[in-house]
């Protein structure tokens, strides 16, 4: 929002400014500001000039920030005849003298004002200019005998009475500020609508981007616009009026002719400029009788190829950028460096990667790193969950119909998500999921570098890349038909396996720590692992790999009310996590096996239970007191029985 801001040179000025500024019915478009000369100056100098159009301010201070040239137009409050007339009389009044000797300190526009009233009444008038602070006081202690007082703004008025010397101070009125007020508001109209012409000039400028050659009916040229300019080096004052035949290759006399002879456009023609290749469209201007001439328009290939991929990822708003690099995958393990390091040689290559890798491993963070590595990290990149995508559905994603194609279908038709992703990336996560149509579609695609919507009788050429994912084994598959051996050594091109989070050597405590410290500015927490706690966390599985540590971490810092996290911790919240999960078969810490560990390295450990502690070694007491009887035991304890089994589970206190 654009304001006027007026920079008073009192506290007085300021409390008229706001007493103004509280009669209007937009007030924020007025601010004031509190300052003078030097001090005025650095004021103005730190307004946006985006946001303020014009500066109010009087007398000197006025001429120093217009002289420091800010960009903001400043308009001065001039002294009114009242105010003349009431600086005689006071001058007058403090001298007791009908005529004193006055001495003016200030700027030279206001002093004209001053003199032509008191030299009207033959009162001798000194003018003083300043430019400074330090400028005021020098001159007062120079004229201190030679005036019988002083007139000047609120600096010298300050000045002066430090020093014990006769001064009025010369004010500005509440109706001299508004009367200005009103001379600010017609400028910043005027500014207003020349930005908006001068904006919408600019806008029309800046979206013609096509070269456009405007030549009359013998072929001279009559128009050159600036995008001709920079695409041939020539100058508009040059060619112009010149035969056009003549000057560019590109353009012939019989191309012209069709034109006009024709009456109608030609569109599409592919010529050559300075090694460039541009599409050439002529427009004739003619009427019935009489050929003025043709207008010529090109644009560069590589930019109509451009504008047709933004295009495309326009009509999908969903996944269709890439924001994570090489830099935001963590760890520090060898075996996670090492697959880092292949992902990078990947990226530079043109062929088809195949990422494998279990579930949370962030085989989607490596595919984005690989696109944003690669030579299409300016196209778009389109992720595709084929398991989340009804089988029923998945050509018409993948690949877009036409409009009439099926019941149902969008009028219209719809883009597919592969013309979507031209000249990027396609992620086709959980590929494994693709049904046998679908795969044989894929393998086509891949073959032919082309779609064929749904419906449709037209080929789309693609320029795509594939970057599949799967979690589960391919060749498996393959051997069982349940996914095809062409479409497997299509895909199988470079594989990138990345490791599970239990096989990367450190990286379990690494990465707690790091997202510890996330979670702790989520969270507005200081939260620290302890030693005990992280060599707790490297002995479970972590099946889900990152994805399961990163939400376990959160959990931990969103729940835990402890300054240092401990061993105790860990276990608990593993426990209340994850207790119900099966053995995986992987070769990390299962629950079962973890809870072993607890129970043969605590037997004496105190743990929370149904807000209670109590010794692990208790329990197992209970258990053998009452014959094994779980209700007795759950009765003692004074908890449910249930919470009371998951204890024994976790404990392996029934073996």
């Amino acid at each position: 929002m654009s304001k006027i801001v007026l920079i008073a040179t009192s506290e007085k000025m300021a409390q008229y400014g706001y007493e103004i500024k509280n009669k209007l019915h937009n007030p924020d478009e007025f601010e004031i500001l509190v300052g003078s000369m030097d001090k005025a100056v650095a004021i103005a100098r730190s307004l946006k000039v985006s946001e303020v159009d014009v500066i109010i301010s009087r007398g000197t201070t006025a001429n120093m920030i217009a002289k420091a040239k800010i960009g903001i137009p400043i308009i001065e409050i001039p002294v009114s005849d009242e105010e003349i007339v009431r600086v005689i009389n006071a001058a007058k009044e403090i001298t007791g003298k009908d005529k004193p000797v006055v001495g003016y300190i200030g700027f030279n526009r206001t002093y004209e004002d001053v003199r032509v009233f008191l030299e009207a009444i033959d009162i001798k008038i000194h003018k003083y200019e300043v430019r400074s602070e330090r400028e005021i006081r020098e001159t007062l202690k120079r004229i201190k005998n030679s005036v019988d007082v002083i007139i000047g703004g609120s600096s010298t008025y300050t000045a002066a009475g430090e020093m014990g010397l006769k001064c009025i101070l010369l004010e500005t009125s509440q109706v001299s500020i508004n009367n200005t007020l009103k001379n600010a508001r017609e400028l910043q109209r005027a500014i207003k609508h020349e930005k908006k012409e001068l904006a919408e000039k600019n806008i029309i400028i800046n979206s013609v981007r096509d070269i456009i050659i405007s030549v009359d009916a013998a072929g001279n040229i009559v128009m050159f616009n600036t995008s001709a300019e920079n695409a041939t080096g020539y100058k508009a004052k040059d060619v112009l009026s010149k035969c056009t035949y003549k000057i560019f290759d590109f353009i012939d006399k019989d191309i012209i002719d069709l034109a006009l002879s024709d009456d109608d456009s030609i569109s599409g023609r592919i010529v050559e400029l300075n090694g460039k290749k541009f599409a050439m469209n002529l427009y004739p201007i003619t009427t019935k009788k009489d050929k003025f001439g043709v207008v010529i328009t090109m644009q560069g290939v590589e930019e109509l190829q451009s504008i047709e991929a933004t295009v495309r990822k326009g009509l999908y708003p969903k996944g269709n950028t890439a924001k994570y690099n090489f830099k935001d995958i963590l760890g520090q393990s060898k075996e996670i460096k090492e697959t880092i390091q292949i992902g990078k040689s990947f990226a530079n290559m043109k062929s088809n990667v195949l990422i494998i890798g279990e579930t949370g491993t962030g085989k989607e963070l490596f595919a984005q790193s690989i696109h944003n590595a690669s030579e299409r990290r300016n196209g778009p990149f389109i992720a595709v969950n084929c398991g989340a995508i009804p089988k029923e559905l998945m050509e018409s994603e993948l690949f877009g119909y036409v409009e009439g194609s099926f019941s149902g279908a969008r009028k219209g038709g719809k883009i597919g998500l592969f013309e979507l992703a031209h000249n990027g990336t396609i992620f086709l996560d959980e590929i494994s999921e693709l049904d046998n149509s679908g795969q044989v579609r894929l393998l086509r695609v891949i073959q032919e570098s082309q779609v064929r919507r749904i419906g449709g009788a037209s080929v789309i050429p693609i320029n795509v890349r594939i970057i599949a994912a799967s979690n589960t084994n391919l060749n498996k598959m393959v051997k069982t038909n349940a996914f095809r051996k062409d479409l497997f050594y299509r895909l199988n091109v470079l594989i990138l396996n990345i490791p599970a989070l239990r096989n990367r050597n450190g990286d379990i405590s690494y990465l707690t720590e790091c997202f510890i410290d996330k979670y702790n500015k989520v969270f507005n927490k200081k939260f620290k692992m302890l030693p005990e706690a992280l060599d707790e966390m490297e002995k479970f599985a972590w099946d889900g790999n990152v994805r399961q540590l990163e939400n376990f971490c959160e959990r931990i810092v969103a729940i835990t009310n402890k300054d240092l996290i401990d061993r105790a911790t860990i276990r608990r919240q593993i426990h209340d996590s994850f207790y119900f999960l099966e053995d995986s078969g992987s070769d990390g810490l299962t629950m079962e096996s973890y809870g072993e560990t607890v129970r043969n390295e605590n037997a004496n450990q105190k743990i929370l239970l149904g807000g209670k502690t109590i010794c692990c070694s208790d329990i197992a007491n209970l258990l053998k007191t009452y014959n094994g009887n779980k209700s007795r035991v759950a009765k003692e304890l004074q908890i449910s029985r249930t919470t009371l089994l998951k204890y024994i589970k976790l404990l392996n206190l029934d073996a």
